[in-house]
């Protein structure tokens, strides 16, 4: 639905850069919003070394791509231009839109769960806002489509014990 800019977040030994995203379920069924953070780095890991999906046809289930050679069509390997790129690396594209490993949600679960009438559609993060207990937090700002903002404090990999996620 829609994906914040990165930001440096303190959640481990160390300043890692984290992207928050909003996510909905299916229009049927129940209707759903959730936060998740990912790790940037991670991001990249999975882009550069997992195989990429491919499927013999639309019935089929996705599984590991059996190409020899990938390496030059892997993701931040691409041209600044899309239109310099070839008609070859454009098909390989087109048909291998999947890689085969996920990227994993950097806290293990969602942040923040909201259903109803209305669902998420935007994200902001004031990352590290210092509280008055002296420890640093980001600060999540989500739109719904009705109009409303949430904000929230992510609470999740930190020593706060909450048995739900961060609201």
């Amino acid at each position: 639905e829609a994906v914040a800019p990165p930001v440096n977040s303190f959640y481990s030994p160390k300043i890692k850069q984290l992207v928050y995203a909003v996510f909905r379920s299916p229009l049927a069924g129940i209707s759903s919003s959730a936060i998740c953070a990912f790790d940037i780095q991670q991001i990249n890991d999975v882009f550069s070394e997992s195989k990429y999906g491919d499927r013999s046809n639309l019935q089929s289930l996705w599984m590991n791509a059996l190409y020899s050679d990938t390496s030059k069509y892997r993701p931040g390997k691409c041209t600044n231009n899309s239109r310099l790129l070839s008609e070859e690396a454009v098909a390989f594209a087109r048909a291998n839109p999947l890689m085969n490993e996920a990227v994993p949600n950097y806290f293990g679960a969602p942040i923040a769960i909201h259903t109803g009438l209305d669902h998420f559609t935007q994200i902001v993060i004031d990352s590290q806002v210092k509280a008055i207990d002296g420890n640093l937090y980001d600060i999540i700002f989500v739109g719904t489509n009705q109009g409303n903002i949430f904000k929230m404090v992510n609470l999740a990999g930190t020593k706060a014990t909450t048995k739900q996620p961060s609201h």
